[in-house]
């Protein structure tokens, strides 16, 4: 290797070394969003992780509010997408309370680090199901709301400021010459 290439090979390197700062340092605040908070002590975990439990629950009482309309509407593409999320709202409600148990355990008896790890596993059951909400609320969307017989049913609403007489009426139309042009040069 001679010494142009070495510098090249080290002039490449920054390059690399300089985009994967500059893309981590964009990513930072995205995952920085994403983290649970940090330096709580069990004591004051257990409060935070019971108020996510609860906000759980009320997610998934609004989408058995939302099963129930369905039904009575007999949508069956709604109540299918609906069941399937509440599926999986139910089952991470299931471990949040064993998990909430177990943080109320650990905190009571002074093991901070397992707290800290039921605590990690609420707040991303938490998060899972917040995602989940905003999926509840656009099952059977505005797409699925007006149909007839299956049909998708379109209501036209004009405005009376509009021209009504055909902007094309004084146009004639335009006749396209389709025969083969005459030779340009006496050698072709």
């Amino acid at each position: 290797m001679n010494a142009h290439n070495i510098r090249l090979d080290i002039g490449w390197r920054k390059w690399l070394v300089v985009l994967f700062v500059g893309v981590g340092l964009c990513l930072a605040p995205a995952v920085a969003q994403q983290m649970p908070p940090k330096n709580l002590s069990p004591k004051e975990m257990l409060p935070q992780a019971t108020t996510y439990v609860k906000k759980m629950e009320a997610v998934e009482a609004d989408g058995n509010a939302l099963l129930t309309e369905a039904r009575a509407e007999r949508n069956i593409q709604k109540l299918s997408c609906l069941n399937d999320t509440l599926t999986a709202i139910k089952g991470l409600l299931r471990l949040s309370d064993q998990n909430l148990r177990l943080l109320t355990k650990h905190a009571n008896s002074g093991r901070a680090d397992q707290a800290e790890h039921e605590y990690v596993k609420i707040w991303i059951a938490y998060t899972k199901v917040r995602e989940l909400d905003g999926r509840l609320r656009a099952c059977g969307g505005p797409s699925d709301s007006g149909s007839i017989d299956g049909r998708p049913f379109i209501d036209r609403i004009k405005d009376p400021d509009l021209p009504t007489e055909d902007p094309l009426a004084g146009f004639s139309d335009v006749v396209i010459n389709v025969e083969r042009p005459p030779l340009s040069s006496p050698y072709f």
